[in-house]
């Protein structure tokens, strides 16, 4: 893998058991498009955990708000310290709230949405950076910005 997340997709043909055609399809059928070809490479759009990694992503302007789909069980504990990045590189964003409630339950049935006030927080100098399948990207969002129902 080189330094922006890229590997060559004979290599990953030659230590698994994937086909080129299966590559494809997971690249095409993934409801996420969390990945990208580039001729004979393949990478994760964004949500590298590995240190060193640097996907390229567009700094840019945030709308108004900005929303983060998460398990209800997380709130109590977001209003306390906002929401952090955890293992990955930067906290994840959705451009509205339906995409917000299917990442928020992915693994549970019941989610909330927050609604982020990202003008505010690009005001109050936090950058914005948002990848080629338009997820946004911030280093943190600080409870501060968190609009809770």
């Amino acid at each position: 893998m080189d330094r922006h997340g890229w590997v060559s997709i004979s290599d990953i043909i030659q230590n698994t058991d994937l086909t080129i055609e299966e590559i494809n399809d997971i690249v095409a059928t993934n409801n996420k498009n969390r990945f990208e070809m580039n001729g004979s490479h393949i990478r994760a759009r964004q949500g590298h955990t590995i240190p060193g990694i640097e996907v390229e992503m567009e700094i840019r302007i945030p709308p108004e708000f900005l929303y983060h789909g998460t398990p209800i069980e997380n709130v109590e504990k977001i209003k306390q310290s906002g929401l952090m990045k955890m293992s990955r590189l930067f906290v994840h964003l959705s451009g509205d709230q339906q995409t917000a409630r299917i990442v928020g339950s992915r693994k549970r049935t019941k989610c909330e949405v927050l609604k982020i006030n990202a003008k505010k927080m690009h005001e109050d100098g936090f950058t914005f950076h948002i990848s080629s399948n338009g997820v946004w990207q911030v280093d943190s969002v600080p409870v501060q910005y968190i609009l809770f129902r």
